[in-house]
């Protein structure tokens, strides 16, 4: 997956997040990560949930975890 960074200056601070995902299902996508609702884990694969539709990755929950930590959309609500 690779992502296409958004800076955002606050308070002498930068925060880099995605503001793009790639994407491989059955073709290559990029989404904004504006569109996406939630993440949602099963085993390996990750479903990721936009307004209109969603697709299944074969990256874990982690990976998105760790890729969008920074991003104020996202976190994570519960570890089972």
């Amino acid at each position: 997956i690779k992502t296409i960074s958004k800076s955002i200056e606050s308070k002498n601070c930068v925060i880099s997040y995605p503001a793009y995902l790639g994407i491989s299902t059955s073709e290559k996508k990029v989404i904004k990560t504006s569109e996406v609702i939630a993440f949602e884990a099963s085993e390996a694969y990750t479903s990721i949930h936009l307004e209109d539709g969603k697709y299944m990755v074969s990256k874990n929950l982690k990976h998105f975890e760790n890729l969008l930590e920074e991003h104020p959309r996202f976190f994570r609500s519960h570890k089972s």
